[in-house]
């Protein structure tokens, strides 16, 4: 398939001949994955199958596809609908993170292509007793796999602690009144149903969009939150996207859609670590980044639906598409030394020699980046690299061990504790940053390093 933009029109007549269902991005992954007949492709978050089916139909007439899911129903509802392909489609009940165990046992050498789309599909929302949503109502569900996983988002809501409630909120919904939530739910228990949970938020947050406080539902950020808890997702997206990228052939491209910013992040630093360019950050790596594999960053900044798509899927305006390509391997560049000494011989000898050379040279520069990758996170983790910001930004900092704490402005929308060695937050009843403001912290922290100034 060859590059270029995408139709504009292309996900507006996909869903009209697909019973309504729409994949979001559909054309934007079809043209940075390339399918092409031969090829083997992975769909990670099968769903309805609707990137699935368009990554079969390009690679058509011989192209395979593994498709893989943590909800059996969904996996049970695209095997209908991709049955027409008959065995180039191969489905399991999985999560991404086993894709690498799933490969070998199928006997394949790797994928030539990948797509994780790590947003709900309408589909799930739609259903009430899986509990995902608030305009429907249904039992405090959330769970991906029904079968196998044991606690429900009920069993959450009625038994953890205030302050572990407020906790999750704050950590993966980013939810500004976790505080005042978490005690309206304690005093509501036992709650059983979505459209009570989704009360009881919206008469404690006092935020409706008739008001004008926000664009969303007050209750939208506590249900991403316990779906998230629920499910371990940004675990699952730590573990499993370097298990997708080790199982890309060289050449091979991984493209991953995702819809809020905790999973942007993981995504984000995850590729860029791999790709030997992570970025300066105070935020730890997710992640341990494995040392031998080399990727390119094909989108230094994500890609967003168009106009066109928003206008007709209203739920793409917060995706995110990131993609990535397989370089090469640091082992495969030692192995291929090791064996050219003993390939060649006679006249080819000093042409063979050259060649080796230039291999373990190769060698030996991703390997010292691999090293300087290393110093780089030891030293985001040194009480004198908040030094060195502040005088990269032209200040005089006092020494960070002779505080004790400073005053958290009142414009920094969280309660953070204890961030870095530096010791110089005032700790607060344990409530920890949420990662959307930690680089907002971080620069307010800068500047009081020069003597305690305020902003």
């Amino acid at each position: 398939m060859s590059e270029g933009h995408p139709r504009p029109n292309a996900t507006r007549s996909y869903a009209a001949a697909n019973h309504g269902h729409v994949p979001v991005l559909y054309s934007e992954i079809l043209t940075c994955l390339q399918p092409r007949p031969g090829g083997r492709y992975l769909d990670g978050t099968l769903g309805p199958g609707g990137h699935a089916q368009g990554m079969l139909e390009a690679s058509s007439p011989d192209g395979l596809l593994l498709g893989l899911d943590r909800d059996g129903e969904a996996v049970r509802r695209a095997g209908t609908r991709l049955a027409p392909f008959g065995g180039r489609a191969v489905l399991r009940h999985a999560s991404f993170r086993a894709v690498n165990e799933i490969l070998a046992a199928l006997g394949w050498e790797g994928v030539d292509g990948a797509v994780l789309d790590l947003g709900l599909s309408s589909l799930q929302l739609a259903e009430a007793e899986r509990g995902f949503s608030f305009l429907v109502d249904g039992a405090l569900d959330m769970r991906f796999d029904r079968a196998g996983q044991a606690e429900t988002a009920e069993d959450l809501v009625n038994r953890l602690a205030e302050h572990e409630l407020a906790q999750l909120l704050w950590e993966f919904g980013e939810e500004r009144n976790s505080r005042r939530i978490a005690r309206a739910v304690v005093r509501a228990r036992p709650i059983r149903s979505t459209r009570e949970l989704a009360e009881i938020v919206a008469a404690a947050s006092q935020r409706t969009p008739a008001a004008g406080h926000s664009r969303i539902h007050p209750a939208t950020r506590t249900f991403q939150a316990l779906r998230i808890a629920v499910n371990d997702e940004l675990g699952e997206l730590k573990a499993g996207l370097p298990e997708v990228v080790r199982a890309l052939k060289v050449g091979g491209r991984v493209a991953v859609i995702s819809f809020h910013s905790l999973e942007d992040r993981i995504v984000k630093q995850t590729l860029r670590g791999l790709a030997g360019r992570a970025a300066r950050t105070a935020i730890p790596w997710p992640v341990a980044i494995p040392g031998t594999v080399e990727l390119r960053d094909l989108t230094p900044k994500p890609i967003r639906p168009s106009p066109d798509e928003t206008a007709a899927n209203p739920r793409a305006r917060s995706a995110r598409l990131r993609v990535a390509e397989r370089i090469g391997l640091v082992a495969v560049l030692g192995i291929a030394a090791s064996l050219s000494l003993f390939i060649f011989t006679g006249a080819q000898a000093a042409e063979a020699g050259l060649q080796v050379q230039w291999l373990i040279g190769e060698r030996d520069t991703l390997l010292r980046r691999i090293e300087a990758q290393q110093v780089n996170l030891a030293r985001l983790n040194s009480v004198t690299w908040y030094f060195d910001q502040a005088r990269e930004l032209g200040f005089e900092p006092v020494d960070p061990r002779e505080m004790t704490f400073v005053q958290v402005p009142a414009s920094i929308e969280a309660t953070p504790s204890y961030l870095g060695p530096s010791r110089i937050l005032y700790v607060d009843e344990g409530i920890s940053l949420a990662p959307a403001y930690r680089e907002t912290l971080l620069e307010w922290v800068v500047r009081a390093l020069r003597g305690g100034e305020q902003p």
